[in-house]
């Protein structure tokens, strides 16, 4: 076995409304639409939580009009600096877990963070698990991706999107284990 490290690359889904989810426990299970306003005036779906998606096929493409002419959807203005404190209340106290047993960990944007651990998969798929239960008891979900680099891991969690957990071995078009199944 080898000693380089193992990276996982965690991405918190649906963020910005997982955080307004989160602050107002009214709105958890309800379709929720995160907006910004441009310099110019234009406003601009940046978010929507798993409901909107789902229900009404709302994303970041959508135009506002159309998420506004829906009568149950939540329209938010987005409230970046809340969550960036999120962000950082959820890292302290849900990496607090595995702090012992990862070499590093750092924040690659608001709602993602890197892990880079131990040349074992079957501690990795472990210690990403357990970060994962910490996150769902705040009521946020993860997506997550194991490889032998970064780059790879993020492309990883992409496809765990929509597969679960996903690692990509070092002959990864051959070695693809989706949510423990090869």
């Amino acid at each position: 076995m080898t000693n380089k490290p193992m990276y996982a690359h965690l991405d918190i889904r649906n963020f910005f409304a997982a955080c307004e989810q989160y602050l107002n426990p009214e709105y958890r299970g309800r379709p929720v639409v995160i907006y910004n306003e441009s310099a110019s005036g234009r406003q601009m779906i940046i978010a929507a939580s798993k409901e909107a998606k789902e229900r009404y096929g709302i994303s970041r493409d959508t135009p506002i009009d159309r998420a506004r002419r829906i009568s149950d959807v939540i329209l938010i203005e987005s409230r970046r600096d809340e969550y960036e404190r999120i962000a950082d209340q959820l890292y302290r106290e849900c990496l607090d877990c595995v702090v012992e047993e990862v070499h590093a960990v750092s924040k690659s944007h608001i709602d993602d963070i890197v892990m880079k651990l131990p040349n074992d998969l079957g501690a990795a798929i472990g210690l990403t698990r357990k970060v994962e239960e910490q996150f769902n008891e705040f009521g946020f979900d993860l997506a997550i991706g194991i490889s032998f680099n970064e780059d790879y891991a993020h492309i990883a969690t992409k496809l765990s999107k929509k597969y679960g957990l996903i690692y990509f071995g070092s002959g990864f078009a051959r070695r693809v284990i989706i949510d423990g199944q090869l």
